[in-house]
């Protein structure tokens, strides 16, 4: 088994240590990993001081996940065997803001459109002294029953990756948080990795929902892609087998996260 899509504290939206990664890796007997943590490398400066092996014995590919915008909507590409001691210098130029500091203007900006919108919230419920996050606006959304009619997708109101995925995410939806202003653009992304020795991967693509076939098209039509994570937790059965047989048919290589 392997898992080529994890996530440390260093991502923002992650709990665990670099340590409790490699532990949980070892006892889930995981034969390779790639730490891939959100727009940031600083997880590989921190392995060089400490002996990996003394809590993860497998194979280990260096990457990481990076935001980028189509039409200003919030996509992630992947890169793998990437010279992370190069990003280390590059991606701080790249990305203005940290993800927290991210995840604070996104949901200043959620909470403009509740108001704008009608959306239902008790805004003294949100401290925004305090760590903020889409995942916090989400759970205070649903609380109120009457906002039921601006999330009708019963995945959407049930968890917050599908609210960010499909409506925060999605320019066609109110809840819709622009972002280009924020992040590199898909050509710039895509020349990053290339620059950081890297291979280009396109990672849970079917997590976009109703975009995701148009997303897919516009990537794999008009930019150079290594490979594609075909396996993922958020993809259906008949959407991995999609995908696994696209990387055969093109010669793509195929990740999986665990």
């Amino acid at each position: 088994m392997i898992d080529l899509h994890m996530h440390t504290n260093y991502s923002g939206d992650a709990t665990d240590s670099l340590i409790g990664l490699l532990k949980k890796a070892e006892e889930a007997k995981l034969e390779c990993i790639s730490i891939t943590d959100h727009d940031t490398c600083e997880v590989y400066e921190e392995m060089k001081s400490i002996d990996v092996s003394k809590y993860y014995t497998g194979k280990m590919i260096r990457g990481c996940e990076f935001t980028t915008t189509i039409n200003g909507e919030g996509i992630e590409l992947i890169g793998y065997n990437v010279d992370t001691d190069w990003l280390n210098l590059e991606l701080p130029k790249t990305y203005k803001y940290s993800y927290p500091e991210l995840q604070e203007f996104s949901t200043i900006r959620l909470i403009e459109i509740c108001k704008a919108e009608g959306v239902v919230i008790d805004e003294e419920a949100i401290d925004l002294n305090a760590k903020i996050s889409v995942r916090e606006m989400h759970r205070e959304i649903v609380r109120h029953e009457e906002n039921r009619k601006f999330i009708k997708d019963e995945r959407a109101w049930n968890s917050p990756s599908p609210f960010f995925r499909e409506h925060v995410n999605n320019s066609d939806n109110i809840f819709f948080v622009d972002k280009t202003d924020w992040f590199p653009t898909l050509g710039e992304t895509v020349e990053l990795i290339r620059r950081a020795q890297g291979l280009v991967f396109i990672p849970h693509i079917f997590a976009y929902g109703e975009k995701a076939m148009k997303i897919f098209k516009e990537l794999t039509e008009n930019y150079h892609i290594d490979g594609i994570e075909c396996h993922h937790e958020q993809h259906s059965k008949e959407e991995t087998e999609f995908l696994v047989q696209y990387c055969k048919e093109h010669n793509l290589y195929i990740s999986r996260r665990k």
